[in-house]
């Protein structure tokens, strides 16, 4: 599994921007908005700064604070939410990325039908998936390979991406969430290991 991540990172340009690591954090974090805590504490923690950002000092509270967090949905659970893209004819029977005009938007060249659905808000194809579909895991995840990193050279089929996500999403029931008791305050809290950032 990591080999076709690595091939497929150097390829797409996301050797700098894409990590999956493991890291375990424990301590009380409130169930309701605990995750926007947890990625502030992981962040001001020198030795995750250290090996995960190579960074030599943890960013600061200011700087932590000044982030927005969002929690993605992990309900799909298989392959087929990706059917509206040949459903659509964004792609071709055979996985076939279909072109359009070119065009740029946000500093990324737009010139196929799923790219321009991706990134442009007033793309004909913006309805294919709902905001709520756009919110889940799988949904990032396939966007983050399609669109890549700066040096990111496109394939001419989705094929290569979508696999990329199906290995990816497994890393998702890796993750795992424990909640305890309530404290003296009768506040829940949850107690989040092996999370993946």
């Amino acid at each position: 599994m990591g080999a076709l991540f690595l091939e497929n990172d150097l390829h797409r340009g996301l050797t700098d921007l894409l990590k999956v690591q493991r890291y375990k954090f424990s301590g009380k974090v409130a169930a309701a908005g605990g995750e926007a805590q947890v990625v502030q504490d992981l962040l001001a923690s020198t030795p995750f700064a250290a090996h995960t950002l190579g960074m030599l000092n943890a960013l600061g509270p200011e700087q932590c604070s000044a982030l927005e967090v969002s929690r993605l949905k992990a309900t799909v659970t298989h392959m087929g939410f990706f059917d509206p893209l040949e459903k659509e004819e964004l792609l071709a029977n055979n996985g076939y990325l279909r072109k359009c005009l070119n065009d740029r938007v946000a500093g990324v060249e737009i010139d196929t039908l799923v790219t321009d659905m991706l990134l442009n808000e007033d793309s004909e194809y913006a309805h294919v998936f709902s905001a709520a579909s756009r919110s889940e895991f799988l949904f990032q995840l396939f966007q983050t390979f399609f669109i890549g990193g700066a040096m990111h050279q496109r394939d001419e089929d989705a094929l290569g991406y979508l696999e990329q996500t199906k290995v990816g999403e497994n890393y998702r029931h890796r993750t795992t969430t424990q909640f305890v008791p309530k404290d003296s305050e009768n506040r829940n809290y949850g107690q989040y290991s092996n999370e993946l950032y």
